[in-house]
This record gives structure tokens, C-alpha cells and sequence, in this order.
């Protein structure tokens, strides 16, 4: 699940952290299981409760916000599909559907592999990426199996409407 968000701060000075970032708690269903700010890089993963094996998730919600970047969203999403192919060549992804969050840029994008050269598993993400003042914040749902459909249309909906806060986070 860190493969894009440490792709991204491996490209990003580190700069003073910035309060703002998306208003995420844990979803119903789901826990926390890691939470971490190097400066440049913010990132919280949320696992399945069902899931009891960290090392064998199956459903998963990573939420990052890259900091000191001048990617845009599609900028990102390219590099994430760029890393995905090398870790799967049999990789797919949809070009992103590119839309406004008020002023800012902002991108949703499918992407999957039918098994990851790492691991051999599969794994299918939905990707919300929003143009923050000097930093990007993206948001991904993961699963291990294709989701069916009423549980994609579901979570992206939940992606879409993720906003951005600053002091005032839950």
C-alpha cells in the first residue's frame, strides 16, 4: 500500500509541516494500523477489523499527504501507474477522471494488478488525489480481490467526497 506514497516522497523536499490535509477517521469496519509524519511525507493506514494479519490484509485505506511537491494530481497518478507497471506488468489503470475541489485540482483513477511481482497477490485501488497549498493529499481504498460493484461505487463515493481541512480536523 506505501508504494506510491514513498515513490512520491523520494521526489519531495522536505519542508515545515502544513496543518492541512483530509478529514479522514477510521472507517466503520475499519482500524488503524499505522500512523506516521517524516515532514515531508504524512502518512495513516486503516485495515479491515476482520483482518487480523497485517502481513495478509485484504482490505485496506491508505491516506498521504505529500508535502513540498509541485506535482499536480495527474502528475502523481502518472507516477503511480509508472511504478505500478514495473511491479506488475500486467497492470492496468484508468486514466483519471480530472475534476475541481473548489480551486484545486483534483484527480479519481482506478488501478490493478492481477498479482504483484512482491507479494503474488492481487490488488485493486480506487485513487483520490487533491492539490493542497504545497502538497498533494491522496486517499486510496485497496482491496486484495476485485470488488463487486455496489462496494466500488460505494467507496468511491466516500473518495469523492473527502474534504480538506486544516486546524479544525476530527
Amino acid at each position: 500500500m506505501r508504494k506510491a506514497a514513498c515513490l512520491a516522497a523520494l521526489l519531495l523536499l522536505p519542508l515545515a509541516s502544513f496543518a492541512e490535509t483530509f478529514a479522514v477517521e477510521a472507517p466503520e469496519g475499519f482500524k488503524l494500523v499505522h500512523r506516521s509524519d517524516s515532514g515531508a511525507l504524512a502518512l495513516t493506514e486503516y485495515v479491515a477489523e476482520t483482518d487480523t494479519d497485517l502481513t495478509a490484509w485484504r482490505d485496506g485505506i491508505v491516506v498521504a499527504t505529500l508535502r513540498g511537491t509541485d506535482l499536480s494530481p495527474t502528475d502523481f497518478v502518472a507516477l503511480l501507474d509508472d511504478d505500478l507497471a514495473r511491479a506488475c506488468p500486467e497492470a492496468f489503470a484508468m486514466d483519471p477522471d480530472q475534476s475541481r475541489v473548489g480551486d484545486r485540482a483534483a484527480t479519481l483513477s482506478i488501478h490493478a494488478c492481477p498479482r504483484l511481482r512482491v507479494n503474488g497477490r492481487p490488488e485493486v485501488s480506487v485513487l483520490r488525489v487533491v492539490e493542497g497549498d504545497g502538497a498533494l493529499h491522496a486517499a486510496m481504498r485497496v482491496w486484495v480481490v476485485s470488488p463487486p460493484r455496489d462496494d466500488l461505487d460505494r467507496w468511491t463515493d466516500w473518495l469523492r467526497g473527502l474534504e480538506l481541512c486544516s486546524d479544525d480536523c476530527p
